[in-house]
């Protein structure tokens, strides 16, 4: 997961839309993404080892970049649901493609 974090880092100068956020703007949205329902804020604060109030601020400016869609909970109203757009689909398409170009070699079992 760090390899990762200073991977994105060189991506987010490389990439016009990626270089308006910030690493953790990017994992979030990249485990919003690569998970198969919506998630809630607490849930996804849980996935990425971070505060509620963070992963909401996150999830704010994410949804401001219009890369998730937030939207009520039917079966709990209290409860926010992040949700990706087709941007934020397509911006993680293009870390995952990143991220595989980059992955170091893996050394030869011996």
């Amino acid at each position: 997961m760090k390899h990762d974090h200073i991977r994105l880092s060189a991506l987010l100068a490389q990439d016009q839309q990626a270089s308006r956020l910030h690493t953790r703007h990017l994992l979030a949205l990249r485990t919003v993404c690569e998970h198969w329902r919506p998630l809630s804020v607490h849930a996804l604060a849980a996935l990425i080892d971070a505060t509620p109030s963070t992963t909401s601020r996150t999830a704010d400016r994410l949804v401001a970049e219009g890369l998730l869609t937030r939207t009520d909970n039917p079966d709990d109203r209290r409860v926010a649901l992040l949700e990706p757009t087709q941007a934020g689909r397509d911006l993680n398409a293009r870390i995952a493609r990143y991220l595989l170009a980059t992955d170091p070699p893996r050394e030869a079992a011996a």
